[in-house]
C-alpha cells in the first residue's frame, strides 16, 4: 500500500513531527454533509496518501475550504456491504479505497478539487497506483450530483487535452455515480498524520537454525544456558505487541511477537531438541517448526518427503523434540513434486483437523505453485497456508515482481529470512577469495556453505528444488558482482556513519514491500548475545532518513538523503531475478475444478508472453501454446529441413493492414501474398494476427487471401475490457472464416473475474468458434518460473519479438537518434512509446555496441546471432511444441529472418569433430566469445529489463 508515498509526498511540504488530529469523530457512513457544504469522493490508489495530499493543500484548522475528511470503501459490488479492509484487500468487493471530502464550496470549489486530483497520481494506468496493483487502487471519481458529473467529465476532458495528449497517453479515470459508502476502520483515518514515516518496522522472530548440538550442520549455540540467554535478550525487546486491528493476512487477529521458528532438519534435528528442553511456553513463547523434503544424507540422516506416512511420521518427530502436541505454524518447507499436492494437502489437514498446528505455512515454492496450493485448498475444503516464508533482502529481491502480489492476492503474510543476504552484510566478506570461519554459511566444507558458493548444485541431488532454489535459496551469492555492490553501498555507508548491518535491516523493515499490515515478519538469527542485541536495536530503529528527508521514499528519490543514495547503490548494483506465473496456474486450476470441456482436454493450448530472457540478451520471448499432452508438433506443423533441430516458425502479421494505421508498413495485398509465399516456401504454415492490429485491418487483410485454400492456419487475439462473442465475430468475419485454429486472450482483464471469463471462452470453443485456447501477456518472468509452470501444464510457448524490438537490426545506436516514422520505436505512436520504455535506454545500447563488436569479428550480424541464440540456445525446445514468431516489412526481411532461424547452433563443435582443423577451432572460439557476449549483455541490461510486457504501460 505503501509503495507510492514518495510520489505523493514529494507533492507536498514535509511532515510536521507531531500528530494534530484534523477531523471530528468517525462514524458517518452515509453521503450526507451540513446544508452549506458538499461531499466529493475520489478514489486515486492508497487511501492513506490521497487524503494526506488533500489534507495538506487545505488544511483544516487553517480554514481554506476542506470540512472534513474520511477515507473508507465504495464503487464495489452490491452485496458488499459493511466490508473489511481484509475483504476490500482480496478483491472479490470491487471496492475502491476512496476518500470522502466534505468541503465548502464558497471557499474551494468542485472543479478544484477535481483537477487537484488529477494532480495527486497516474491517472493513466488501470487498477494500479505504482506496485500497489487490484481493482481497489484503481482511479475514479464518484459523482454525487448531476451537476458533479458534468465538472468531472470537462475537467478530466480539459486534463487529457493538456497533459496527456501530448505524450499520447489516455486517462483511464471511471466516472460513477456515488453510491453506499462505509467507512474504513479507525486505525486507518488520518493514517500519515498518526504515523510521519507512513510505516512501521515490521514484527521480528526468532530464528533458530543456529541453535544445535556440536558438530551438527550449521549449528553455532549448543548450550541451553545460551539459548535462553539470547532468549531473554529477545523477549527484553517488548516482542509483545499483539495485533487488534484486522489484517487481510488472517481471518483473527494475529499475535506478532514472542516467535520462535525451527526446522526439522535444522542441525540435524538437534535444533528442535535442544529448543524441548526449555520451557518455551512458560516464556510466553510460540513455536513455528517446518519440514523440508531430504533425500538421505542431504541435510538430514533419514529420508523425508511429503507423502502422507512422510508428513505424519515427521512431524510426529518434531513435536516429541519440542516436547509438545501443538505448534504455532507448520512449515512444508520446500516443494516435494515427486507427490502430488493433491495428496500433500489433504494429509496436511487431517493433521490439521486433529489439532496438531494452529496456522499452515509454505516456503521456498514458485509463486504458481502458491496460487495452485491456495486454490486446491479452497476447492476441497482445506487449511489454505496464511504464511510464506521467502528469502528476500536489499540485494536479493526475486520475489517483489510476481511473489508479493501473489500473496497479497491470497491474504498470505511474507516472513523473511535471510535479511543480512546471507552474513554479506556483516562486512566480514569482501572478495571471492576471502577465507571464511568454519562453520559459517559459505564455509565450503559444509553443504549450506557448497550450495551459497554454488560449488554444488542445489536442485540435483536435492530431489525439490531444481527449478526454484536458485531463486529462494541463496546460493548465488558467492559472485563478483555481489561483492562490487557491496563495495559501493559501504562507500555510502560510511559516509553517513552506518554500518552495512545497519543498513540492511533498516531497509528491510522500512523501505522493502514488507508491511505490518499485512501481518509480515522479519526472521533474525543469532550466534551470540551480542549479535541478537545489535540486530534487534538495527531492526528498531527508523527509515534510513529524517522525517525532513521523507521524499527519498522508495523507488522515486527526489532528493538525495542517506536513504536515496544507499537505495541507489542497492537497485543500480542489484542484479535481479524474476518471479511466477500466478495467473496461469490459477487459469489452468480453474478450468480443471469447475470441469470445462474445452480447458480440460488441453488448458490452456496458448500462452503468448514477452519478457526477458535471463542469462543471454534482452531477447523479447513471449509464448502460446500447444498441448503436447494432445498434439504432436512434429506431425502438426509442416516444417522444412529438421536436420538442425530449429523451433517452429510462426509468421506474425503486425506490419499487416491499411496504410496509416498504427504499426501498418505491408498495404498492399500482392505484398502480403509474397511475404506469405516465401514462409511457404520455407515450409512453415501458421499465422499470427490480433483484433488490435492495425486498427483491425491486418484481419482483414489477411481475409482477403485464400489462406485456408493455401493450407494456412490463422490464430488471433482479444484485448480486455471488449465483448468476448461480438469482438470474436468480428474476427471470424475479417478473416473470412467460421473458425480459428487458436484463440487467445490477448493481455488479462483483472477487472472480470477469470471464472467468468474463462466459462465464457469455454462456451464459444463448445460452438466450434476455435480449435485452442491461448493466452498472452499474464504476469511472469520468462526462464526462473514460467517455463516450469508451462511445461508441468502442458503448454507450450510461443516467443515473439527475438530481435527485442529491431535492436537487433543493427540500426540503433544512441538514446538520442531519431528512428525512422512508423517503426516500432517511433515515439509518436502508442507501440513506440511502449517499446522506448522497455529498451530505449543507456544500457541497452551500450549492451548492443559490445556484441556487435563481438559479432563484427566472426562476420556474423546481430539478427544472425538473435535468431540463432532464440532457435538453439534459447530454453523453447520443439519437442514441447514451442515455437519463435518472426514478423516483416519486407520480402527480403522474411528471407533472410528465415534463412538465419534456420542455421544451426552458434556452438556448432558440440558435433564432436573427429580431426579438427584450425578453422573448426576458430569456429569453437567465435560460438564461445559471441555466446559469452550475449551473457555479459544480458547481466549489463538484466537490472533494467522490464519483465513482462504489461508492465511497461500496455493499456486496453
Amino acid at each position: 500500500m505503501a509503495s507510492v508515498f514518495s510520489r505523493l509526498l514529494a507533492l507536498v511540504p514535509s511532515l510536521s513531527s507531531s500528530y494534530v488530529p484534523q477531523n471530528s469523530p468517525r462514524g458517518i457512513s452515509n453521503l450526507t454533509a451540513m446544508s452549506d457544504t458538499q461531499i466529493a469522493t475520489f478514489a486515486a490508489g492508497c487511501f492513506w496518501g490521497v487524503e494526506y495530499i488533500f489534507l495538506k493543500q487545505w488544511p483544516i484548522k487553517e480554514d481554506k475550504g476542506i470540512v472534513k475528511t474520511t477515507v473508507g470503501y465504495t464503487g464495489g459490488k452490491t452485496d458488499a456491504t459493511d466490508p473489511s479492509y481484509k475483504q476490500v484487500c482480496t478483491g472479490t468487493t470491487d471496492h475502491a479505497e476512496a476518500l470522502r471530502i466534505e468541503f465548502d464550496p464558497k471557499k474551494v470549489t468542485y472543479d478544484e478539487l477535481v483537477e487537484y486530483f488529477y494532480r495527486t497520481h497516474d491517472p493513466t494506468t488501470v487498477n494500479s497506483q505504482g506496485k500497489d496493483t487490484g481493482t481497489q487502487y484503481r482511479s475514479a471519481i464518484f459523482f454525487n450530483t448531476p451537476e458533479q458529473e458534468t465538472i468531472a467529465k470537462r475537467v478530466t476532458e480539459e486534463v487529457q487535452k493538456k497533459h496527456f495528449d501530448p505524450k499520447g497517453e489516455k486517462i483511464v479515470t471511471t466516472i460513477e455515480a456515488a453510491g453506499p459508502w462505509w467507512n474504513a476502520e479507525d486505525y486507518h483515518q488520518e493514517y500519515l498524520f498518526k504515523n510521519p514515516t507512513g510505516l512501521h518496522h515490521v514484527a521480528q522472530q526468532q530464528g533458530a537454525m543456529t541453535f544445535g548440538a556440536p558438530g551438527m550442520e550449521g549449528a553455532r549455540v549448543h548450550d541451553v544456558k545460551d539459548i535462553e540467554a539470547i532468549l531473554d535478550v529477545f523477549q527484553q525487546h517488548g516482542h509483545t505487541e499483539v495485533r487488534d486491528i484486522p489484517i487481510c493476512s488472517f481471518d483473527t487477529t494475529y499475535p506478532t511477537g514472542w516467535q520462535i521458528d525451527t526446522a526439522r532438519t535444522y542441525a540435524g534435528g538437534t535444533s528442535e531438541e535442544l529448543l524441548g528442553k526449555i520451557d518455551w511456553k512458560g516464556r510466553g513463547l510460540k513455536m513455528d517448526t517446518k519440514l523440508y523434503p531430504n533425500p538421505p544424507k542431504a541435510y538430514f540422516p533419514d529420508t523425508i518427503n511429503h507423502t502422507p506416512e512422510g508428513l505424519r511420521l515427521h512431524l510426529g518427530h518434531s513435536l516429541k523434540a519440542l516436547n509438545t502436541d501443538k505448534l504455532d505454524i507448520w512449515y512444508l518447507h520446500g516443494p516435494d513434486r515427486s507427490v502430488p499436492y493433491e495428496v500433500t494437502l489433504k494429509t496436511v489437514n487431517e493433521l490439521y483437523k486433529e489439532g496438531k498446528f494452529d496456522r499452515f505455512g509454505i516456503s521456498n515454492y514458485m509463486s504458481w505453485e502458491v496460487a495452485e496450493i491456495v486454490e486446491l485448498c479452497r476447492a476441497n475444503g482445506w487449511i489454505q497456508p496464511t504464511v510464506y516464508q521467502g528469502i528476500y533482502n536489499a540485494i536479493h529481491r526475486a520475489v517483489e515482481p510476481e511473489s508479493f502480489p501473489c500473496l497479497r492476492k491470497y491474504g498470505i503474510s511474507f516472513y523473511e529470512f535471510n535479511p543480512l543476504g546471507g552474513g554479506l552484510f556483516t562486512g566480514r566478506y569482501h572478495s571471492l577469495n576471502d577465507q571464511v570461519e568454519a562453520g559459517s554459511r559459505f564455509d565450503p566444507s559444509g553443504i549450506q556453505g557448497q550450495v551459497r558458493r554454488r560449488l554444488r548444485p542445489a536442485g540435483d541431488d536435492i530431489l525439490i528444488h531444481s527449478p526454484t532454489r536458485r531463486a529462494t535459496a541463496g546460493g548465488e551469492y558467492w559472485k563478483e558482482p555481489y561483492f562490487k555492490v557491496l563495495e559501493d553501498i559501504q562507500a555510502v555507508a560510511d559516509k553517513h556513519n552506518l554500518t552495512m548491518a545497519e543498513v540492511a535491516l533498516r531497509w528491510v523493515s522500512h523501505h522493502s514491500l514488507l508491511k505490518r499490515e499485512f501481518g509480515d515478519s522479519v526472521l533474525i538469527g543469532a550466534s551470540s548475545i551480542q549479535h541478537i542485541e545489535k540486530n534487534l536495536v538495527d531492526l528498531e530503529k527508523g527509515p534510513l532518513r529524517t522525517a525532513a528527508a521523507l521524499t527519498g521514499l522508495g523507488r522515486f528519490p527526489h532528493r538525495r538523503s542517506e536513504s536515496s543514495s544507499i537505495r541507489t547503490s542497492t537497485d543500480q548494483g542489484l542484479v535481479q531475478k524474476f518471479g511466477i506465473d500466478t495467473i496461469s496456474a490459477r487459469i489452468h486450476f480453474k478450468c480443471r475444478v469447475q470441469g470445462h470441456n474445452m480447458c480440460r482436454n488441453d488448458a490452456p493450448v496458448g500462452h503468448r508472453r514477452h519478457a526477458t530472457y535471463k542469462g543471454h540478451i534482452f531477447l523479447s520471448i513471449s509464448g502460446s501454446i500447444y498441448s503436447t499432452s494432445r498434439l504432436n508438433p512434429n506431425s502438426y506443423l509442416t516444417i522444412g529441413n529438421m536436420s538442425k533441430n530449429e523451433l517452429n516458425i510462426v509468421l506474425g502479421t503486425m506490419t499487416f493492414g491499411a496504410a496509416g494505421k498504427e504499426g501498418v508498413r505491408v498495404h498492399e495485398q500482392k505484398d502480403i501474398e509474397a511475404i506469405l509465399d516465401v514462409f511457404q516456401q520455407h515450409g512453415h504454415s501458421e499465422i499470427d494476427t490480433a483484433r488490435a492490429y492495425g486498427q483491425g485491418t491486418s484481419e482483414e487483410s489477411l481475409g482477403k487471401i485464400d489462406w485456408q485454400g493455401r493450407g494456412l492456419k490463422i490464430g488471433t487475439k482479444i484485448l480486455p475490457n471488449l465483448d468476448l462473442r461480438l469482438h470474436l465475430d468480428y474476427s471470424l468475419k475479417a478473416l473470412n472464416t467460421d473458425k480459428l485454429d487458436i484463440w487467445y486472450l490477448h493481455v488479462p482483464d483483472r477487472s472480470t473475474p477469470y471464472d467468468v471469463t474463462l466459462k465464457a471462452v469455454n462456451e464459444l470453443y463448445k460452438e466450434g468458434k476455435f480449435n485452442h485456447f491461448g493466452i498472452s501477456n499474464y504476469m511472469a518472468a520468462v526462464e526462473p518460473e514460467l517455463f516450469p509452470c508451462l511445461r508441468k501444464y502442458g503448454i507450450s510457448f510461443y516467443g515473439y519479438n527475438p530481435l527485442a524490438g529491431g535492436f537487433f537490426t543493427g540500426r540503433y545506436h544512441s538514446v538520442t537518434e531519431e528512428p525512422e516514422t512508423g517503426t516500432r520505436f517511433d515515439p509518436n505512436r502508442f507501440l513506440g512509446q511502449n517499446y522506448r520504455k522497455k529498451y530505449w535506454k543507456e544500457p541497452y545500447f551500450k549492451a548492443v555496441e559490445a556484441v556487435k563488436a563481438v559479432t563484427d569479428k566472426y562476420n556474423l550480424t546481430l539478427a544472425e546471432v538473435a535468431l540463432r541464440w532464440v532457435s538453439h540456445h534459447s530454453l523453447m525446445k520443439r519437442e514441447f511444441g514451442d515455437a519463435v514468431i518472426v514478423g516483416a516489412s519486407s520480402i527480403e526481411h522474411i528471407k533472410q529472418n528465415l534463412v538465419d532461424l534456420e542455421k544451426g547452433p552458434l556452438r556448432e563443435y558440440f558435433n564432436f569433430f573427429a580431426n579438427p582443423t584450425e578453422a573448426d577451432y576458430v569456429g569453437i572460439r567465435a560460438a564461445d566469445e559471441v555466446v559469452s557476449a550475449l551473457d555479459e549483455a544480458w547481466l549489463g541490461v538484466q537490472p533494467f529489463a522490464s519483465k513482462y510486457y504489461g508492465e511497461v504501460g500496455l493499456k486496453a
